[in-house]
């Protein structure tokens, strides 16, 4: 089951002169390779969501406190944080990466970097339960991290950048996009 979880937008000063449609209060607007694939309704706010109930999160949400709240406390419990591409930027705003072997697509690699982790150059890099892959093909440890992990992992949870596919093969029952 996939469902849209979306921050709170808020009102915005009026002088900045933005204006959006009244569907924003209740739905995000979808886009594909830039352009409007139209409205999805939003399931659960951020505010409401909780790591019991998701495998994925999207990068975009990285700068949503709850977002960053929910990557934390996935990573805490122990369960296998996966980011692709471009979702370790989920993992950077999280704080979760400090003392950490990871990997990133090339031009976010000084950003896992300055967050304290030791970059390699690798397509896929597993340390504990934190799993980072460069691209979002090629990579089964972030598509099946269970072989990967001590004992096998029954579900993974992947972070996801905006608008990639599952990975083939993934293990995900339940995914988050925003």
């Amino acid at each position: 089951m996939v469902h849209v979880v979306s921050p709170r937008i808020g009102e915005f000063d009026p002088t900045l002169g933005l204006r959006f449609p009244p569907q924003c209060a209740t739905h995000v607007l979808a886009i594909r390779l830039m352009e409007h694939a139209g409205w999805l309704k939003i399931d659960r706010y951020t505010d409401e969501a909780k790591v019991a109930d998701y495998d994925s999160i999207p990068d975009a949400l990285r700068m949503d406190p709850h977002a960053r709240a929910l990557v934390s406390g996935m990573y805490e419990a122990g369960n296998p944080t996966c980011a692709i591409c471009h979702g370790q930027w989920v993992m950077v705003s999280a704080k979760i990466l400090k003392g950490k072997h990871a990997t990133a697509v090339w031009n976010i690699q000084i950003d896992v970097e300055n967050a304290g982790a030791t970059v390699l150059d690798e397509p896929c890099v597993v340390d504990g339960n934190l799993i980072t892959a460069r691209w979002r093909h090629g990579t089964d440890a972030a598509a099946n991290p269970g072989p990967y992990t001590a004992g096998g992992i029954a579900r993974s949870r992947l972070v996801l950048p905006d608008n990639a596919p599952l990975p083939r093969g993934s293990l995900l029952p339940q995914a988050a996009v925003g």
